[in-house]
């Protein structure tokens, strides 16, 4: 294993989700491999998006009763 290089660059080889929160498996290309994980508590959504249908068509009106 060559870990002459001082930074990693980590690729995620694969994300599996359990009951803790998520475990994944990285590797670098020297060799060099790592475990890591997130626990569900610190999971927050990036983004909420409303249901499609609360969205107007183009070239309609909306209008409240």
């Amino acid at each position: 294993m060559d870990i002459e290089h001082s930074t990693h660059s980590w690729t995620t080889r694969s994300l599996h989700d359990t009951s803790e929160g998520l475990v994944g498996y990285q590797g670098c290309h020297c060799g060099a491999q790592r475990i890591v994980s997130v626990p569900a508590q610190t999971f927050a959504p990036v983004a909420e998006v409303d249901h499609p249908s609360t969205f107007a068509t183009a070239g309609t009106t909306v209008s409240s009763a």
